[in-house]
């Protein structure tokens, strides 16, 4: 049972979310849902057999921003930190690769970044260039953008993935500098600690999440050797994902739908709310693949209306009031988007209800565009035009140079 729940476990993806016109889905379908669920894009990572000697190439102004990129090969990159004592951030990236212009023209701009990126040496790295392959393949990179932070001794301390706008890239690099729940403090934790399920179990989703899979299913095992009867959170999320995987893998394309019969089965008889959660918001999704399948399709409206809805009902019914507190704002975010995206279903309750959530989604993150625009439209949904507009402003003020806010400027004007 726990080798077929180690296998099936990476099949699963507990996801952040975020709008940013993005629909961010379980699992690719087809070439359409080829983007995964947190704005990553996997790497067409090839092996190569080339000496590592080219230097590292500096990007055009759309990807590079103004951050301050090293000019020099990798080495002198390293050597560079280990004199100066300072942090590596390798910036893996590629030109096709929508997400890491999104970083280029909004966080790599900002100036509260750039100034907090003092002192650490910043290489970028194109993913598919002969040197990028090489150190691609190096630190198992998978998804673009990946962001690798180096101590100054050149050992990974941090991994992360995906799009990550400027406040929470600000956050992100106080965490990586503190050596706080990066992948180096938890390796280190779990060795001092090694019968804590816990620790184990964090080790094991950051592991997954940057694709060391590996390493992963051994933290897996140790946690099933440590709790043999199943009484613990992360057995019992083992035993979700386990669900999960054989319900992802349950995918018709023809419907383009799952089949969550036996989830939402296995949910109704689970008490432990970060499982609920989890599940929830997984069937959540799901049943989005299938409504924005629907839209693709061009299917009767009374058919998506009621897949729309489904899917916003479970949000609103199953998610909300079990959100986990650690993703509690990008979860939020995403609810009252999918709110958005539906305006034209919407009673005045469920309006409401995605004011509400949006309202909370900044609280939770006050300087990310992409969340106060949420908040923006939802206002703008219960009429409150005149604070809509303001927001829009904030949001144009925060990322300068992203043309989605200035099109939602034009779009309140009229």
């Amino acid at each position: 049972m726990l080798r077929s729940a180690v296998l099936v476990w990476f099949l699963a993806s507990f996801v952040s979310g975020g709008h940013a016109g993005a629909n961010p889905q379980i699992r690719p379908a087809d070439a359409a849902l080829a983007q995964d669920n947190s704005g990553q894009e996997t790497v067409r990572v090839v092996v190569v057999r080339a000496e590592a000697r080219a230097t590292a190439e500096v990007r055009g102004d759309e990807f590079h921003g103004a951050v301050p990129w090293f000019e020099g090969t990798y080495a002198q990159a390293l050597a560079r930190a280990r004199a100066t004592d300072s942090l590596v951030m390798l910036d893996f990236w590629a030109d096709w690769c929508r997400p890491c212009r999104r970083m280029g023209t909004t966080t790599f701009v900002d100036e509260r970044v750039i100034a907090e990126l003092c002192g650490v040496v910043c290489v970028s790295i194109d993913s598919e260039s002969a040197i990028g392959k090489v150190l691609a393949e190096r630190y198992s990179v998978q998804k673009l953008p990946t962001l690798v932070w180096l101590a100054p001794d050149a050992s990974v301390r941090e991994v992360t993935t995906g799009y990550v706008g400027p406040e929470e890239f600000r956050r992100e690099l106080a965490r990586v500098r503190a050596d706080r729940d990066t992948l180096a403090d938890l390796q280190r934790r779990v060795v001092a600690s090694e019968t804590d399920v816990d620790l184990r179990w964090k080790l094991a989703r950051k592991l997954r999440d940057i694709g060391d899979r590996a390493g992963a299913e051994y933290q897996l095992r140790a946690i099933a050797e440590l709790d043999r009867e199943c009484r613990s959170v992360p057995m019992r999320l083992v035993k979700l994902d386990e669900v999960l995987g054989r319900t992802y893998a349950s995918f018709d394309d023809r419907t383009q739908s799952y089949r969550t019969d036996e989830l939402v089965a296995f949910l109704a008889t689970e008490t432990e709310p970060l499982v609920l959660f989890d599940g929830w918001f997984a069937v959540g999704r799901m049943q989005g693949v299938r409504a924005e399948a629907l839209k693709r399709a061009k299917a009767a409206k009374d058919e998506i209306r009621a897949a729309t809805l489904a899917q916003l009902d479970t949000y609103a019914k199953r998610v909300w009031p079990r959100i986990d507190p650690e993703r509690a704002a990008f979860v939020a975010n995403e609810i009252a988007w999918r709110h958005w995206e539906a305006a034209e279903y919407l009673d005045e309750p469920a309006k409401r209800f995605a004011l509400e959530v949006a309202e909370f989604a900044a609280s939770r993150a006050p300087d990310e565009a992409a969340i106060l625009d949420t908040l923006a439209c939802c206002l703008w949904l219960n009429g409150e035009k005149a604070r809509a507009r303001e927001l829009v402003e904030r949001c144009i003020e925060l990322e300068p140079r992203n043309g989605e806010w200035k099109r939602r400027r034009a779009t309140f004007a009229r």
